[in-house]
């Protein structure tokens, strides 16, 4: 049992782990609020190693990234670059913000991808150079100060509203979601609703509760238009 403790420890940290496994008590209830909080922490960061591999699919399989916003898209990045920023420097549990940097990854991809197919190479260059940049000096410099991280993370509200509603004004402009993924969609939504109870567990950082309650809503804009948008071709569709 010494031999696995570590592990399950990732789950039951701290006395959590003598109350359910040595004294046998599956009463208390803080202890399962650590223990659900960490089994939803650890499933969305599993979930955000494939959330946006469908519409990264989407886009190579179209070779196009029409009906996505890029301005929508570095909004995005900005704000997962700050909250994984946030919580990295702040030293919160791993489980609290792990998502935020596999998020980051792959928008990233997304980025490249819109970028290179639309042509735009020296644009896809000069943004590599300066996110590279900019995760050099968050991450491995040490000279970011931590007012200023927090000032990052703060900003990711209306940062990551006007993300959204970008997006949702071109879908709404267009009469369609284009090449914006349903089933990423769908799990950017529940991903954020169960950060928000993750994020009053394990840090009750009121920031960063706050900028999941503002992701959910904004979330949830995107998916109502993806279902009422559902049955509706996009304009090359039918030109084809």
């Amino acid at each position: 049992m010494d031999s696995i403790k570590p592990y399950v420890q990732l789950m039951l940290p701290g006395h959590c782990y003598d109350t359910f496994l040595e004294d046998l008590n599956f009463f208390d209830v803080d202890c399962w609020k650590v223990f659900i909080s960490k089994g939803l922490g650890y499933g969305i960061i599993l979930g955000s190693v494939l959330v946006k591999l469908p519409q990264i699919l989407k886009i190579l399989a179209a070779r196009s990234g029409v009906g996505l916003s890029m301005l929508s898209i570095y909004l995005e990045l900005l704000a997962v670059t700050s909250s994984c920023a946030y919580g990295y420097n702040a030293k919160f549990p791993f489980s609290s913000y792990g998502d935020s940097l596999f998020m980051l990854v792959q928008t990233s991809i997304i980025a490249i991808l819109v970028l290179m197919f639309s042509g735009r190479t020296v644009t896809c260059m000069l943004y590599l150079a300066i996110q590279s940049a900019i995760l050099w000096f968050l991450f491995l410099s040490g000279l970011a100060p931590f007012d200023l991280i927090w000032a990052l993370q703060a900003a990711n509200m209306p940062v990551v509203a006007s993300s959204k509603m970008i997006q949702a004004f071109e879908n709404y402009k267009n009469g369609h979601t284009g090449q914006l993924s349903a089933i990423t969609v769908v799990l950017l939504f529940l991903g954020s609703l169960a950060r928000i109870f993750t994020s009053h567990q394990e840090t009750g950082d009121l920031t960063m509760i706050l900028v999941f309650v503002v992701g959910t809503l904004c979330n949830g804009i995107l998916l109502f238009q993806v279902i009422i948008y559902w049955n509706v071709a996009s304009q090359d569709k039918k030109k084809k």
